[in-house]
C-alpha cells in the first residue's frame, strides 16, 4: 500500500508542476499548485524512504528490539 502511496503521490506532483507551469493562472494560484507540488512530494519522498528502511535488515532488528520498545 505504501508504494501505491509514493507512486500517487509523485504522480500528483507532476501533474501540478505541469499545470503550474503550462496554464497562465493568477500568482495565487501558482502558489496552491506550488503547495499541492512541495506537499505531494513531499509524501513520496518519505513513503519511499520508510519502504527502504522497511527492507533494511539492520533496521528491522533495532526497531523490533523489545529493549527500544520499552
Amino acid at each position: 500500500m505504501r508504494r501505491v502511496i509514493c507512486y500517487l503521490s509523485y504522480t500528483v506532483a507532476v501533474v501540478a508542476f505541469l499545470l503550474m507551469i503550462q496554464l497562465e493562472l493568477s500568482s495565487q494560484a501558482d502558489i496552491g499548485l506550488g503547495l499541492v507540488f512541495a506537499m505531494a512530494f513531499g509524501i513520496g519522498s518519505t513513503n519511499h524512504a520508510i519502504i527502504k528502511w522497511e527492507k533494511n535488515e539492520f533496521f528491522q532488528r533495532e526497531m523490533l528490539d523489545e529493549r527500544n520498545i520499552v
